[in-house]
């Protein structure tokens, strides 16, 4: 590369070299100022860098850095992933590394088996190791793979939350997890929440509900 005789010594050496320059200067820039503004550290970088597909395919490698770039449209769902990701570290550790390392166990080659994922999960998250396996099997997380992305591991999250909100066991949850749902789905959802009150407390519930609506 130092040989002023050589191909590559050639290429650095056009016009053009101080453009790649300030363009690879404006990248490291721009993935510097992402990574901080979401609370990200190196070890986090380095696992989206790695295993972008967790990530919603977000590569940081291509981070628009001239009018020309056309792949701005394609990082939106990335940046999306990322910031759930940010939400879940905050949300389960408390800022801490405690889902990052999960994440990265369910990439080993030889990773953890689905139970013990779901006891580390079970402490992040606060709640009882079998409820946190149970609710990942009505989510069809089987395998430990799917522990690693970023997007099943917020359906977790939020099928948790609802379990525990309204004290329900998965199976009558998951008859509502569906991307389509009907008045039947409707009416479930708002008899479960209607028994869990009096009927002089829930016209009060129902009415901060329904009011907005």
């Amino acid at each position: 590369l130092n040989d002023p005789g050589s191909k590559q010594y050639d290429e650095l050496s056009t016009p053009d070299r101080d453009g790649y320059e300030k363009r690879a200067y404006l990248l490291l820039s721009k993935a510097v100022t992402l990574s901080k503004a979401l609370g990200l550290n190196a070890r986090e970088v380095r696992h989206v860098l790695t295993h972008p597909s967790d990530f919603g395919t977000l590569d940081l490698r291509k981070l628009p850095t001239q009018a020309t770039d056309i792949n701005a449209n394609a990082l939106f769902n990335g940046f999306i992933n990322l910031s759930e990701y940010g939400e879940l570290k905050f949300e389960f550790a408390g800022d801490g590394d405690g889902l990052i390392a999960i994440m990265e166990q369910a990439r080993l080659a030889s990773p953890p088996d689905v139970p013990t994922l779901c006891k580390q999960l079970a402490s992040l998250t606060r709640r009882m190791p079998v409820v946190v396996q149970n609710v990942a099997a009505q989510l069809q997380m089987t395998t430990p793979v799917d522990f690693s992305s970023v997007s099943t591991l917020t359906r977790l999250w939020r099928a948790l939350q609802v379990v525990e909100k309204f004290g329900l066991q998965m199976g009558a949850l998951k008859k509502w997890l569906t991307p389509k749902p009907d008045s039947i789905v409707a009416m479930g959802v708002r008899n479960t929440i209607k028994a869990r009150y009096e009927p002089d407390a829930w016209q009060r519930v129902a009415k901060s509900i329904f009011d907005p609506l």
